[in-house]
């Protein structure tokens, strides 16, 4: 059961779609992946232990989350492409909208979330 998405998604033929598309596709599941972030944290179902240790650097030295995600980000791409990974378009544009995609999620959230009684 852990392969059940594949057959929906094998017959998409994603490597025949043009780079616009796959760019919007990449963008898409970024932001999947910060409201996740989002959402874990804000209604209290944990969070990623990078995210809580950024969370704490943030309390503690005052350094923005999305910077920090940004530079940890940084040095975890680096280490990958020093170690012979492949650098391609969609990892630059998760690099770049993690950390700013996940705040500005965040911030959203808060905004509704007090209309709606989320928090």
């Amino acid at each position: 059961m852990i392969n059940w998405i594949h057959p929906f998604i094998a017959d998409l033929e994603l490597a025949d779609l043009s780079l616009f598309i796959k760019i919007v596709i990449v963008i898409l599941a970024n932001f999947c992946f910060s409201m996740t972030y989002v959402l874990l944290m804000n209604f209290g179902n944990g969070m990623y232990a990078l995210d809580a240790i950024l969370r704490y650097t943030e309390s503690k030295f005052g350094i923005r989350y999305d910077l920090g995600r940004i530079g940890v980000d940084a040095i975890f791409l680096s280490t990958g492409f020093l170690f012979g990974g492949i650098v391609g378009i969609g990892t630059v544009i998760a690099f770049a909208i993690t950390g700013p995609g996940t705040v500005l999620l965040e911030k959203m959230l808060y905004k509704f979330g007090g209309l709606y009684k989320l928090n």
